[in-house]
């Protein structure tokens, strides 16, 4: 992984603290920058669905952060491939 928290197959990753300050636009270019890698089109639809999800989760972290400041160095990552078996007929 590259010190910008992306990686194939992975939207994003690195602190709670960090998601928190990364801009939501960021995060957003980020899973769908992930997501080319599997070569995927990323329709606007989807683009809504990560924006939503970037909002709701970036507003619990900073919940979280509140009652518990020792969460702020805990990691977290958003969107990643989930591991799968290839179908050999596809191949």
């Amino acid at each position: 992984m590259d010190e910008k928290g992306t990686n194939d197959g992975v939207g994003w990753w690195g602190t709670i603290d960090r998601f928190i300050g990364e801009p939501a636009s960021r995060l957003v270019a980020n899973v769908s920058t992930s997501v080319s890698f599997l070569n995927l089109e990323v329709g606007e639809s989807q683009t809504r669905a990560w924006n939503d999800s970037v909002r709701v989760v970036k507003r619990e972290c900073q919940r979280l952060a509140v009652t518990h400041p020792e969460s702020r160095k805990w990691g977290i990552v958003f969107e990643y491939q989930l591991p799968r078996d290839v179908d050999e007929d596809l191949t």
